[in-house]
């Protein structure tokens, strides 16, 4: 518990279907998967699935779709350190930024403080405020967070764990990027 596991590889590789199979967002096709038990999980997408929301406030969003005042209130501490501001709990998700989305989308999912947490591509769409804010988020995440990530900075600075994708094989390493990029050579 509290691993933080960044999945590389080439575009297109499979990163992004590995993080769903791993966190039950997507079916396995065959095969098993085995979690050992894992108890409260969340994923962040890459893109913030507008489609599954409705015309509410982000506030009454967040209490439906989550639920509860206290997520909520974490939820804002959260986006206020993400650089984004209440306001826009008063505004609904399909009128937001894409940048604004992915705050809102991750803030839900750190304030949940889940065991689990699955990131997808998690600094897309958000500024270099927002962006040095997260990987503080990241480092200081008491779960286990497993993510996909380009952002070289990001993935040195946060992880413990890098598993490769390439031509269709996994490889792990255990440590930091520089780690990685040292072994593979």
């Amino acid at each position: 518990m509290g691993e933080k596991v960044a999945i590389i590889g080439e575009n297109g590789a499979g990163k992004s279907t590995l993080l769903r199979l791993l966190a039950d967002e997507e079916e396995l096709s065959s095969g098993n998967r085995t979690t050992d038990g894992w108890q409260r999980t969340a994923f962040v997408h890459q893109d913030f699935p507008v489609d599954s929301v409705g015309p509410d406030t982000i506030t009454e969003e967040i209490i439906r779709m989550r639920g509860g005042e206290s997520l909520l209130r974490n939820s804002k501490r959260i986006m206020k350190s993400l650089g984004l501001g209440e306001t826009v709990l008063k505004l609904s998700i399909g009128s937001l930024s894409g940048g604004q989305q992915k705050i809102i989308d991750l803030s839900m999912a750190f304030a949940e403080h889940t065991d689990y947490l699955f990131l997808d591509e998690p600094e897309n769409h958000i500024d270099i405020f927002a962006r040095q804010s997260l990987i503080l988020l990241m480092k200081e995440y008491r779960g286990s967070l497993i993510f996909v990530s380009h952002d070289q900075d990001l993935i040195q600075s946060v992880t413990t764990r890098i598993i490769e994708i390439e031509d269709g094989k996994l490889r792990s390493y255990k440590g930091t990027y520089e780690f990685y990029l040292q072994e593979k050579a």
